[in-house]
């Protein structure tokens, strides 16, 4: 594990289906984070709130290829490489 990542199971983090075609369903253990949306040069894309335990982003608008997630919330920050596909 890298300096800086929180490591989480499949009950504390979901992200799917991935790879997408734009459309990601987040499940969450617990209510209220934020998540950032960054290219793989490191240049952000996008930022969202979470309000629920389970939400959808959106992506259909950006590029195909791969992104990483940072997801913010009260029990630490966690990183998901997603891919968005046709």
């Amino acid at each position: 594990m890298g300096v800086g990542i929180t490591s989480y199971n499949n009950t504390v983090l979901g992200i799917y289906p991935n790879p997408s075609n734009g459309v990601f369903t987040i499940t969450l253990a617990v209510d209220n984070a934020t998540a950032d949306l960054y290219d793989l040069t490191g240049k952000k894309m996008a930022s969202f709130n979470l309000q629920n335990t389970t939400s959808q982003i959106d992506l259909s608008n950006l590029s195909n290829g791969s992104y990483f997630l940072h997801i913010n919330t009260a029990n630490g920050v966690y990183h998901k490489k997603i891919n968005k596909t046709n």
